[in-house]
């Protein structure tokens, strides 16, 4: 008997990515990471990091190879894919909701993908309401003002 594993949780396959001026970022990109997986992402400035994650949100579309995040075509996993900004200025174009920013604070070690307990889900919706922000858990997180936004 056969067990079939899960799929990588991200997987990049002979992935090329170019700007519209042509500037090749990415090219020939080849790995996967498995459930539990932790890594680093590592490089100079305009080295393709941000593209890469860009790429594995499913904003961008490489030229060619293929990606799959938890099994699908980038962006069908939206809901499991947490994403920490490196400014505290969210792009508008990235898919987080408020209560999914405060729920990155309960990620762990020991986190399985895309789940929180109901516990957790409570204790978010909490800390929104004891910071004012009650009713806007489903709000995108870039439309919040900066005032609210640190919060």
């Amino acid at each position: 008997m056969k067990i079939d594993s899960p799929p990588p949780v991200v997987r990049f396959s002979d992935v090329n990515f170019a700007y519209e001026d042509g500037n090749i970022v990415l090219a020939n990109i080849n790995f996967s990471l498995d459930a539990g997986d932790f890594a680093c992402v590592v490089g100079p400035n305009g080295g393709g990091k941000t593209t890469l994650l860009k790429l594995i949100l499913g904003l961008l579309k490489p030229l060619s190879g293929s990606i799959s995040v938890l099994g699908q075509p980038p962006g069908h996993s939206q809901a499991q894919i947490g994403y920490v900004p490196q400014f505290s200025k969210f792009d508008a174009a990235f898919p987080v909701n408020v209560l999914d920013v405060v729920l990155m604070g309960c990620l762990q070690r020991s986190f399985s993908w895309g789940r929180y307990s109901a516990e957790q889900i409570d204790k978010a919706r909490a800390a929104l309401e004891a910071v004012g922000l009650k009713g806007k858990e489903d709000q995108g997180f870039a439309g919040l003002s900066g005032g609210q936004k640190q919060r």
